[in-house]
């Protein structure tokens, strides 16, 4: 026999036991929707930052340029962060509510708490990164992932945990979203070249008592591990290249610490040789093609060492990197090359086997990063804007001593005109060859710009990728400063 008072509280616990499970469930699709929402964003904002390029055209004014902008827009980048985290601390916080009412944790409870615990420290390590350290890309897109892959497995075990069946359809959704990443970010054996940004460059660099209010762009183009999706791109832009992964290829931190190294050493010589060109100190003076770094397992590799200063090659005298890529030319892939260097104050002469370029196979090479090793006279101080976006390298140097000449000249030296070009400079102010010179031209001809300074020996190859717009082949800084001072804008 059974009173109605125990039946009234059987009643009221059955009663309660309802409203929390129907309370959880209501928590549960909330955070999901949390998860569902900040996955769909970064969807999102990964499509945009691979089409990144084709906003470039837009200008605030005459002078703040879309890699400017975007500068500021990356911190929109961490709401699909808070939403990760705010997901990750309502699961924890209910996993924890229930394990205080029943005194027990199952371990599909336990693993979801540790799960969201590891997403919650890994969103918060890419928040870090946004807002206080752009320039850790590893550490950004490892922890991004991390915090991607827990959300995913926390919505799977959340399923799991209070429906106590199969989760089909948190599988169903995590096995789409693995394909569709793997179709977004997973890296293939190519690399590929695509259009990048324009960048001004009196903005990029200031000199002090130095002032200018003309447009002098340089100009970046992407280049980096293929995707899948980067095939479909192509099919709607043709500038888009692929070409094989060296099988040597240095890892991406190494990438990025060479050319960033080479992105200063451009800055300084850039410097030394537009204050010359001024009268302001005695410019950059060079004395040999320094060694940056050797490729594994190319034939410099047993010869040379970073640090090496290359003084001679087959008997003609090596001053520059210039000098040192004109003689490798002449080289046919397989013949020897003879060196003197200077290593560590000493005088030392190497013997080394070329090669075939995997790229250009007429082409020797010997598998070493090179810049010119000089004296640099810098009279006055220039700073320089760091941009996200720019990650680094030599190709901006014509362009910058182009622009810190343009501030130290009364009036400017544009003479009007929109000025855009690429290439390296030397101690001698010749402008050097670079890499991407079709998909840089592209990009140029999508600007406002009235003409685009390549280096002589590439018109050809630019004039592939924009053949509407003025390009000019130069040799030298002085070419440039020359053909502006004879084309005044109407």
């Amino acid at each position: 026999m059974v009173f109605r008072g125990e039946k009234s509280l059987k009643n009221y616990v059955a009663s309660a036991d309802t409203v929390k499970d129907s309370a959880c469930k209501t928590a549960t699709r909330k955070s999901q929707w949390l998860d569902l929402s900040a996955m769909g964003l970064a969807l999102f904002f990964i499509v945009f930052g691979e089409l990144i390029w084709l906003p470039d055209p837009l200008r605030v004014g005459h002078h703040v340029y879309w890699i400017e902008l975007f500068d500021e827009l990356i911190y929109i980048g961490l709401l699909p962060l808070i939403l990760w985290s705010t997901a990750a601390v309502r699961n924890i916080n209910r996993e924890l509510k229930c394990w205080k009412t029943t005194k027990k944790l199952a371990a599909a409870s336990i693993t979801l708490v540790f799960m969201r615990a590891v997403g919650l420290i890994s969103s918060f390590i890419v928040m870090y990164c946004i807002l206080f350290a752009q320039q850790q890309y590893l550490w950004m897109v490892v922890c991004l992932a991390c915090a991607w892959i827990t959300s995913l497995i926390s919505i799977h075990l959340s399923e799991w945990s209070h429906k106590h069946r199969v989760p089909f359809r948190s599988l169903t959704f995590l096995g789409f979203t693995i394909v569709l990443l793997y179709f977004l970010l997973w890296p293939t054996n190519y690399v590929v070249t695509y259009p990048g940004l324009t960048m001004n460059m009196n903005e990029y660099a200031q000199v002090d008592k130095g002032n200018s209010s003309d447009q002098i762009a340089g100009v970046l183009i992407f280049e980096r591990p293929a995707f899948r999706i980067d095939r479909l791109y192509a099919k709607f832009f043709t500038v888009y290249e692929f070409a094989k992964k060296a099988v040597n290829q240095p890892s991406l931190h190494e990438q990025l610490q060479e050319v960033r190294t080479q992105q200063i050493d451009a800055n300084q010589v850039a410097s030394a040789v537009a204050f010359a060109k001024v009268g302001l100190g005695q410019g950059a003076i060079s004395h040999g093609a320094m060694v940056n770094s050797v490729v594994k397992d190319f034939p410099a590799a047993k010869q040379l060492k970073a640090g090496d200063v290359i003084i001679q090659a087959n008997g003609d005298s090596i001053s520059t990197t210039i000098d040192l890529i004109n003689h490798i030319k002449q080289i046919k892939p397989g013949n020897e090359l003879k060196l003197v260097i200077k290593r560590n104050g000493a005088e030392l002469k190497v013997a080394i086997q070329t090669q075939a370029d995997a790229k250009e196979p007429k082409n020797s090479v010997i598998g070493v990063q090179v810049s010119d090793e000089v004296e640099l006279d810098l009279p006055l101080k220039v700073k320089f804007k760091p941009y996200l976006l720019h990650v680094g390298g030599p190709s901006h140097g014509a362009m910058l001593t182009l622009a810190l000449i343009d501030q130290l000249t009364t009036g400017g030296i544009t003479n009007g005109n929109i000025v855009a070009g690429t290439g390296t400079i030397n101690s001698l102010g010749q402008v050097g060859q670079i890499g991407g010179i079709r998909q840089k031209a592209y990009t140029v001809e999508r600007s406002a710009a009235d003409v685009f300074f390549v280096p002589y020996d590439q018109y050809e190859e630019a004039r592939r990728g924009a053949k509407l717009l003025n390009i000019v082949p130069v040799k030298t800084i002085d070419d440039i400063l020359k053909w502006l001072k004879e084309h005044p804008k109407p």
